[in-house]
């Protein structure tokens, strides 16, 4: 796959990267768009990142195991804006919200 990448001073482009697979209970999403406030803050500062976005719209390509998402489905991604169920809510890697 391609993903984009900072270079260096405002300079960004494209790299190979491996193919993810989803495990667990994970789907892998396609993502078709990807705000990147922050990381537009780094690109005019001149830092370089191979990471981008942190929320994301697009949609399930695969599937580790039957669950709530399906292949075909869209979907937003937003890790601020946790389940409160998963492992990553329950181990508190993301905030939870009021009330989960």
């Amino acid at each position: 796959m391609k993903k984009v990448v900072l270079l260096g001073e405002r300079q960004a482009g494209l790299a190979d990267a491996p193919d993810p697979q989803p495990k667990e209970d994970w789907a892998l999403v396609k993502v078709y768009a990807a705000p990147m406030r922050a990381e537009y803050k780094g690109f005019v500062a001149g830092g370089k990142a191979e990471f981008l976005g942190h929320e994301a719209a697009g949609e399930v390509v695969a599937v580790a195991q039957s669950g709530r998402v399906r292949v075909g489905d869209r979907v937003v991604v937003m890790p601020q804006y946790p389940c409160g169920r998963c492992p990553l809510c329950v181990r508190r890697i993301y905030p939870l919200r009021a009330g989960l």
